[in-house]
């Protein structure tokens, strides 16, 4: 059976230049989500055109849920990368207010950024519940961990070789991963000390989730022993989670780029994606 690879792509975590190598040696038989907006303008296939026929050699992107993977009958190599939070953030914050100024948005104050910071922590439990370790009693990092457990490969930003030489090894496919596309400037990263503070507190789930991976992933040679996902595959579908995630995942795009009045106006292939996104749209 032939294997696909499904990427989560994190924001500010070295996906873009994951991506750019992805659709360099793959082309259109990929499909990403890391901007739901640029497949409209481009005229590309949406996810859902011929659901549940789901045909790509493989997945990679921000909008993406658990349910897919019950879809997709191939071999899945599961993968994301990990980012120092700090650095993250700061770097998350300069690209928000790139975005906003590129589309007639008002620029985000630091201090109101840092009160509601955009969690690793809570991207990897909204877009993958079903691989949740059933303990309600952990921390929502363990949580977090115990779904990356469930990864075939999770990497740090800062090492994409290894994944160059891992992703040859399970699909013969060489990437250029030895320069990284989308940095930031460095300029500009003193910060206020009571600042600093809420931005730890901010921070904390996603700063232990990533010194755990550093830990069980970084300091060894190769990726450790993964948990299985066969119970979760095998658990009945959630059609509805994928519809609606693919549409709020839409329309917070579009709100993003400031242009939601366009998205009303689209229709797609799949009539009953057009009647949910006119509903969530009235």
């Amino acid at each position: 059976m032939e294997k696909i690879f499904f990427g989560l792509h994190i924001p500010k975590c070295a996906g873009t230049s994951v991506l750019s190598e992805l659709k360099r040696n793959y082309g259109d038989r990929i499909y990403q989500s890391t901007s739901l907006i640029s497949n409209v303008r481009e005229n590309k296939p949406d996810l859902l055109d011929d659901y549940p026929n789901l045909s790509h050699d493989g997945y990679f992107g921000h909008h993406f849920c658990d349910e897919l993977l019950k879809i997709i009958k191939n071999d899945i190599f599961l993968f994301t990368f990990l980012r120092d939070p700090l650095d993250r953030a700061l770097s998350h914050y300069k690209y928000l207010n790139r975005m906003n100024l590129s589309v007639g948005l008002p620029e985000v104050e630091f201090e109101v950024f840092v009160k509601s910071i955009p969690s690793i922590t809570g991207f990897i439990l909204d877009r993958f519940p079903g691989l949740i370790q059933k303990d309600k009693n952990v921390p929502r990092w363990m949580k977090a961990a115990s779904v990356l457990k469930k990864f075939d490969y999770v990497g740090d930003s800062n090492d994409l070789i290894s994944f160059q030489n891992v992703f040859q090894e399970n699909f013969g496919v060489k990437l250029n991963l030895s320069i990284q596309k989308n940095k930031a400037p460095k300029e500009g990263n003193e910060i206020d000390l009571d600042i600093k503070e809420a931005l730890y507190c901010s921070l904390e789930d996603d700063i232990l989730l990533y010194q755990w991976f550093k830990k069980l992933w970084h300091e060894h040679s190769k990726s450790p022993e993964k948990d299985s996902i066969d119970s979760y595959l095998k658990s009945p579908l959630n059609d509805n989670r994928i519809f609606n995630f693919h549409a709020s995942s839409m329309i917070a795009e579009f709100r993003a780029n400031n242009d939601i009045n366009t998205l009303r106006e689209l229709k797609f292939k799949n009539e009953r994606f057009n009647q949910l996104l006119s509903q969530r749209l009235s």
